[in-house]
């Protein structure tokens, strides 16, 4: 059983089965962590700064829906905190972790939004290799 454990969400089915296994495994009076990362999008040119911010902005505010969507589903009595970050996602899911001192972190192995289709197989791996905190990576 944790006290805190972190669960990163790309919004997809993948996503419901980690909050269901992350209950499972939580103390009375734990926490859930929801974290939701924006892919920061770069500019190659000075031109596309502005609507690169816009890009961005919409990103993360779509992340901030995600998170909210998740944390509305789960049962009141559990305490639930929720935390966005831009980057790479790895490297924010395991920032996120230690600096809210979370004790596991369940994934999907793969995702299935869009690009994510392609990339948290990556993400779940190289936060396999980098936490330093237990990794639960659930089945797709």
């Amino acid at each position: 059983m944790y006290k805190k454990i972190i669960v990163p969400t790309d919004g997809s089915k993948n996503s419901e089965r980690e909050i269901e296994k992350a209950i499972g495994l939580l103390e009375p009076n734990g926490e859930l962590v929801i974290v939701t990362v924006a892919v920061k999008v770069k500019a190659h040119s000075l031109q596309s700064q502005g609507s690169l911010s816009n890009i961005n902005d919409s990103l993360k505010e779509r992340a901030i829906e995600i998170a909210n969507e998740f944390a509305s589903k789960i049962d009141p009595s559990i305490n639930v905190s929720i935390e966005i970050s831009s980057g790479n996602p790895a490297d924010e899911i395991v920032k996120i972790t230690d600096k809210v001192g979370g004790g596991l972190i369940v994934i999907a192995s793969a995702g299935e939004t869009g690009i994510n289709k392609f990339l948290i197989g990556s993400v779940a791996n190289k936060v396999l290799k980098t936490a330093n905190s237990d990794v639960l990576l659930v089945q797709s």
